[in-house]
């Protein structure tokens, strides 16, 4: 019987192990931003759910409609963060977006927000951020980020240090 019950877990172990590398393989053939402004906002935010899988969270998306300006819940350890998606072709992430987000944080009783774009953000964003929980990630930086998670750093140590987690 024991055997049996060692056999199973090493099963399991296995299997969880072949699907982070298949998720990662995944992250890494999507992780340009070419092919990330062409998912549909849906499949953009389970891609930045799998993304913060793959750096060793607790990601889960809410759901599509009147989330609260939260499009992803994430944990690790004692650490609760929330995550707003836009991804866009051409336009701009703007100050109204940013403080909109903020209050969803407090709401929340987040630790931190991402706001994460494969676009850029507007000046009066990016200062209005300053001073505040909220980390503004754009298509460039997400990139690198991308890069960090898939070639191989472990668990997204790289990505903590980007992310301004540890």
């Amino acid at each position: 019987m024991p055997n049996t019950i060692m056999a199973r877990r090493h099963f399991r172990l296995q299997r969880k192990q072949k699907e982070a590398e298949l998720r990662k393989q995944e992250l890494e053939r999507l992780g340009n931003l070419n092919s990330l402004k062409k998912m549909t906002p849906i499949d953009f935010e389970y891609y930045i759910s799998d993304l913060f899988h793959q750096m060793g969270f607790d990601a889960h998306v809410t759901k599509a409609t009147g989330d609260g300006g939260k499009d992803i819940l994430i944990y690790k350890k004692d650490f609760h963060a929330i995550i707003e998606c836009k991804r866009y072709v051409k336009q701009k992430v703007t100050r109204p977006h940013v403080q909109k987000f903020y209050s969803a944080i407090i709401d929340c009783k987040a630790d931190k927000g991402y706001i994460i774009t494969t676009g850029e953000f507007t000046a009066q964003a990016i200062s209005y951020a300053i001073g505040k929980s909220i980390v503004l990630i754009d298509g460039r930086r997400l990139i690198r980020i991308i890069e960090d998670i898939t070639q191989g750093a472990e668990q997204g140590a790289h990505a903590d240090m980007i992310l301004r987690l540890t």
